[in-house]
């Protein structure tokens, strides 16, 4: 997992394959000052939610493809953009993963969408989104279901509980 170093905002790839699987600095200082991720510079400050979502379902597409062209790993960066992300600014976070559930072109990914920045958010920050969560699977099926998908992992245990009975929570209505 790409662990984030707090003092410079460097960001270390050397366990995400998704970026090529080198051990080396990526991403961006205080200042803005771009880095290299892969071939793509990035900047400081999240993308755009409707970019984001476009760069994570490129990568989701590719990670999902039985014959993928492993060379292309430098150029979609989704995964680590939308991690980075979770960890920085969690309420875009949830505006993207509540975005993307709800977007049909995400149907096929929502594992890897479960699995990954929405495990990955209640991990971090499940007290501050615990409730939105349980709200969010009483008033839409869809979001309960993709719920399913959640591991523990490294998920405090009261977070772990309510996650768990809004698994099995049935929706009131497919909106939300």
């Amino acid at each position: 997992m790409t662990a984030i170093e707090k003092n410079d905002r460097r960001l270390w790839a050397d366990s995400c394959h998704t970026l090529g699987g080198k051990n080396r600095p990526e991403a961006v200082n205080e200042g803005g000052v771009p880095c290299l991720i892969g071939e793509r510079l990035a900047m400081s400050g999240p993308l755009p939610l409707s970019k984001l979502l476009d760069e994570w379902y490129q990568w989701a597409e590719w990670i999902s493809s039985e014959y993928r062209d492993e060379s292309k790993s430098r150029e979609l960066t989704g995964w680590f953009d939308f991690n980075c992300v979770v960890e920085d600014d969690p309420e875009l976070a949830w505006k993207a993963i509540v975005e993307a559930i709800d977007q049909p072109r995400m149907e096929p990914y929502l594992g890897h969408l479960a699995a990954g920045p929405l495990e990955n958010l209640l991990t971090m920050y499940g007290p501050a989104f615990i409730d939105r969560v349980e709200q969010r699977a009483r008033s839409n099926a869809k979001f309960s279901k993709v719920l399913g998908g959640v591991w523990q992992s490294a998920m405090p245990e009261p977070i772990w509980k309510r996650l768990r009975a809004a698994q099995n929570i049935e929706a009131s209505d497919g909106n939300g």
